[in-house]
């Protein structure tokens, strides 16, 4: 008995020693909770004890024990359930979508976002399938660690090379520090521990694993311990389905790195990256209204009270606004799709917006400038830096960027109606009933863990504004995420934000229901009077053409562009003459090469490929990674001719943008 504590303290202690070389938060975390033990403002909730031949985890307050049985069996079992196949125990990296040829001649807008992917995917479809079986397993899971002795046999086992190991409960990990030999494992793989991590650090943990070895993400194995909550699978879930390169593809970034160069040097564009030195805002509340399914709850009260507000208002409810004669003081836009656009139809809209300040997005389509007094019409500029300290924050929704940007505008008191980011709990609604995505979704029965991968599929509970817990989706979901982010670092002391929403509940803001509002300290506002106050405002903080060294900037990209262009045919030449054998590790080092091009007049691009290329690596290696796939050399050939074309068409779309521009530019 004396040797097997013996052997647990020592491989306690070289624990500690890995720990204080690799894993310092981690031991910090550790220390602390060994502190609270010793001097009693922590509990143990537990007991180590050997039994006949094996070791568990005695509950003090119940006496049952997590394994009831031999935990040394008990572990090999899972140990003998971890097999190869794609379809067995695994998260899907990231959608994939089988489009026909017809079909690619006659997409949408929102797809042509991805359109260079789907010959890519087509070809993956043709050539791989759910049930086959993996050659190798790089990156593996353990939700749940009981006393990780499944850790130690499955990593022996398909010897991966990064592990994700998460377990909510610190006191069981450190239990686990006795049993499991975390060091030796660290020897040959990267480990990756999120212990007792909330949402927010578990999503930090959990991008740092996708983001090492990215090409492995099209399937994540994983081991569920089953005490352990599925919450933190929901979140795995959830993590995925927000990726920024699968809600974002590559081409909707580079829409959004050209797109501005149409407007540049003919529009306003206003500086949304700080505070704006105004006290214009101080008495007056903004009423933020944005197009969630209790929009319509509350519309009443916003026809009756809005002459004290400034109301800012999303596109997305222009209509609901237009039938009962409210007339926003500031228009939010930032969707960059054709599909936006019904939002201004059966509207009188130069009559009705004549008088309403137009935010626009770097994205937002052209045509929108017909729907706006020109002189009204401000752009905000977004990742592009073609003006240097005026680059913007991005949220994923607009009414989430709407709340950010009012807190700019130094109000005290700012006012959000229907900023849902929730289904309505009786409807489902996902929107107002005008919004051109509203939907009706069933939330009778979601105990389950969906298997569905998707921003809308992915189904589950977070606090209510008003009430305890309500649901929401993966997309709503990010832009809460991003709320609790931005709010606390843009909100200063002196502002209040009262969230009027019955939906999901908001960090750093004050449930209040309407009725609870004594509007009657507010006077109404001439709003004739606010909208030069606001025009002017908002002129003193934007510039309308570029600089010289701007300009010089702009050409600079046009070079950096060529040299990229020059990358590819490069390692094209290279490829038709190499060995299959060196294909691989030459075409990584060519990636490399473009990956660091991210110099200020290089990384809009070079941010591009990246998006491009954490679609299209994993798809060829998941292909290359199948056991039965025969002729290597040929699947290698024909995908990577197809990422050279992409690669081309990429450059030569934002190539011939400049060019557009810098001819436009020269003629004036």
């Amino acid at each position: 008995m004396q040797d097997i504590e013996k052997i647990a303290i020592e491989t306690y202690q070289k624990n500690l020693n890995y720990f204080q070389k690799s894993q310092k938060s981690l031991l910090q975390q550790l220390l602390e909770f060994n502190t609270r033990l010793e001097n009693g403002t922590q509990i143990a909730l537990y007991d180590l004890e050997y039994l006949d031949g094996y070791f568990d985890i005695r509950e003090l307050k119940s006496g049952n024990f997590l394994y009831s049985g031999d935990s040394n069996e008990i572990s090999q079992q899972f140990c003998d359930r971890v097999n190869y196949k794609k379809n067995s125990f695994t998260f899907e990296g990231f959608p994939i979508f089988d489009y026909s040829k017809e079909k690619q001649e006659n997409l949408i807008d929102e797809e042509r976002g991805a359109e260079g992917l789907f010959p890519i995917m087509n070809y993956y479809l043709k050539h791989t399938d759910r049930d086959d079986t993996m050659r190798y397993i790089a990156k593996y899971m353990f939700i749940g660690v009981g006393l990780g002795g499944h850790i130690s046999l499955i990593s022996k086992k398909i010897q991966a090379d990064d592990y994700l190991i998460v377990e909510d409960d610190f006191e069981l990990f450190r239990l686990s520090l006795f049993t499991t030999k975390y060091y030796e494992i660290a020897k040959k793989a990267r480990l990756y521990f999120a212990v007792d991590s909330d949402k927010k650090r578990f999503a930090t943990l959990f991008g740092d694993f996708l983001s090492i070895s990215l090409q492995e993400n099209r399937y994540l194995k994983y081991t569920h311990f089953p005490v352990h909550s599925k919450e933190k699978i929901k979140n795995i879930q959830n993590e995925l389905a927000i990726q920024s390169f699968v809600t974002f593809p590559y081409k909707t970034i580079l829409t959004k790195y050209i797109r501005p160069l149409e407007y540049l040097n003919e529009a306003n564009i206003i500086n949304l990256s700080k505070h704006l030195d105004t006290t214009l805002f101080k008495d007056k509340p903004i009423l933020i209204v944005a197009a969630g399914p209790s929009l319509q709850k509350n519309i009443e009260f916003i026809k009756n009270s809005h002459q004290k507000f400034v109301v800012i208002a999303i596109s997305a409810v222009l209509k609901t606004l237009y039938k009962e004669n409210i007339k926003p003081d500031i228009v939010f836009h930032i969707d960059g799709f054709s599909s936006s656009l019904p939002h201004f139809e059966d509207i009188d809209a130069k009559l009705f917006l004549k008088d309403s300040i137009a935010i626009l997005s770097s994205i937002s389509p052209l045509s929108l400038q017909k729907r706006f007094t020109k002189e009204n019409i401000f752009y905000y500029q977004l990742d592009t830096d073609y003006i240097q300290g005026f680059d913007a924050i991005s949220t994923p929704c607009v009414g989430s960027l709407t709340t950010i940007f009012s807190l700019l505008f130094n109000p005290s008191e700012i006012y959000i109606v229907g900023l849902d980011l929730a289904f309505d709990a009786q409807t489902g609604a996902t929107h107002s009933a005008e919004h051109f995505y509203n939907k009706n979704i069933d939330i009778s029965n979601r105990k389950n863990i969906s298997q569905d991968m998707g921003l809308r599929k992915n189904i589950f509970k977070v606090k209510g504004n008003f009430q305890k817990n309500i649901y929401t989706n993966s997309l709503f979901y990010s832009s809460i995420s991003s709320l609790h982010l931005f709010i606390p670092l843009f909100k200063r002391d002196n502002q209040t934000i009262y969230n009027l929403s019955d939906g999901a509940f908001i960090e750093d803001t004050t449930p209040l229901f309407i009725s609870n509002i004594e509007d009657s300290r507010y006077k109404d506002l001439d709003k004739s009077i606010l909208h030069s106050e606001i025009k002017q405002l908002f002129l003193d903080n934007s510039v309308y053409r570029l600089t010289q060294e701007q300009m010089q900037s702009i050409s600079n990209r046009l070079k950096n562009s060529q040299k990229l262009k020059l990358l590819i045919s490069k390692y094209q030449t290279k490829t038709k003459v190499i060995d299959s054998s060196k294909h691989m590790q030459i075409f990584y080092s060519f990636i490399a090469d473009i990956l660091m091009m991210n110099s200020k007049d290089s990384k809009n691009l070079t941010m591009v490929c990246d998006y491009f290329f954490r679609y299209a690596l994993p798809l060829l290696s998941d292909l290359l990674n199948n056991r039965d796939i025969k002729d290597r050399k040929n699947h290698i050939k024909r995908v990577n001719n197809l990422i050279i074309k992409e690669l081309f068409e990429i450059e030569e779309i934002y190539s011939s943008a400049l060019k557009r521009f810098m001819k436009r530019d020269t003629k004036e």
